[in-house]
This record gives C-alpha cells, sequence and structure tokens, in this order.
C-alpha cells in the first residue's frame, strides 16, 4: 500500500511513512552532498539520523516536507548512542510543515551556513515550533552562519486561529 500521510489519532502519519533517508547506530563516516529531497512524506523527518556518528549533510536542498526535514536522535532505543560530528551545512530548507532541522539527544556538532524558509507552516502534534529545534540531552552544538525567514503558521487552521507563529529557533527541554 502506498504511503498515506495525513494524521493520525496520536499526530503521526497513520502508517508511520518511511523517511527518504534513514541512518541508524550502525552508520557513521557518510557524506550527502547536493542531493534534492523534494515531496518527502517521510516521518519522524525526510532524513533520520539515529545514533550515528560523522554524519555530514551540505550543499543539499529540502522541500515541502511532510513532517521534519532533518531529525536526529538516540534511535528507538532511548538509551542507544546519541548521535556524534553531525555537520548540516550550506542547505536550503524551504516550505516544511514541521522543523527543518530537529536535533535531541545529540552531541558535539554543528549547524552553519543554512537557508531556512516557511518550515513549521502547520505541525504534526498541533503546537508550533522552531524552523530550527534543538531538544532533550544536546550537547556541544554549534548553530552560526545561518538565515532563518518566513516563519508563518499558515497551513493548520486550528495553529492560524490560536495565533500561534513559527519561531526562527526552539531551544527546549522535551520534545
Amino acid at each position: 500500500a502506498a504511503c498515506d500521510a495525513t494524521l493520525g489519532s496520536n499526530g503521526p502519519p497513520n502508517d508511520g511513512c518511511a523517511p527518504t533517508v534513514n541512518m541508524d547506530s550502525q552508520s557513521s563516516n557518510i557524506l550527502i552532498d547536493h542531493v534534492s529531497i523534494l515531496e518527502s512524506k517521510g516521518f519522524p523527518g525526510a532524513i533520520d539520523i539515529a545514533g550515528t556518528s560523522n554524519v555530514t549533510i551540505r550543499n543539499s536542498m529540502l522541500n515541502h516536507q511532510w513532517a521534519n526535514g532533518i531529525w536526529s536522535n538516540n534511535g528507538s532505543d532511548a538509551n542507544g548512542p546519541p548521535p556524534s560530528g553531525l555537520r548540516i551545512e550550506n542547505n536550503t530548507f524551504t516550505n516544511g510543515r514541521c522543523s527543518a532541522i530537529e536535533i535531541s539527544a545529540t552531541g558535539s556538532s554543528a549547524i552553519s551556513g543554512n537557508y531556512l524558509s516557511h518550515n513549521h507552516q502547520g505541525e504534526i502534534y498541533g503546537d508550533p515550533g522552531g524552523q530550527i529545534a534543538v531538544e532533550t540531552n544536546t550537547t556541544g552544538l554549534v548553530i552560526s552562519d545561518n538565515e532563518i525567514a518566513n516563519g508563518n503558521i499558515n497551513e493548520d487552521p486550528v495553529l492560524v486561529q490560536k495565533g500561534d507563529r513559527s519561531t526562527g529557533l526552539e531551544i527546549t527541554d522535551s520534545g
């Protein structure tokens, strides 16, 4: 059956659409360079990075992803290794439903030189957030030289009616 990226009762897609790119804790020393990902329905992100080390995503474009553009955490095992050495550099993220970049439980990494516009225009969980979201147990993260523009929630009528807005950078202690 085809992936149906519609909201389920708990927020995520009904049938758990697979990420376009999926890296697990056995992955390391990966370079993604000059790659375009368009119209991804992947959950929790178009690119899912779980417990990996030394991953670089650069000079790439993510446009109109259904959930997050890049999602990084320690994976399905809450005690699994956190991702480290993640570099997200010189990419373009536009028109995403959720955060362009969502980092959780990640160490010694950098987000730099990216252009982010009109991301987090809706939300699968019914809450506003940032175009870059940094969450629980993230340490040693450097965010520099990014351009963040057009934070506007306009896809989700409930959030629009509430007057919610999308922040540029959200740093929080929970996901």
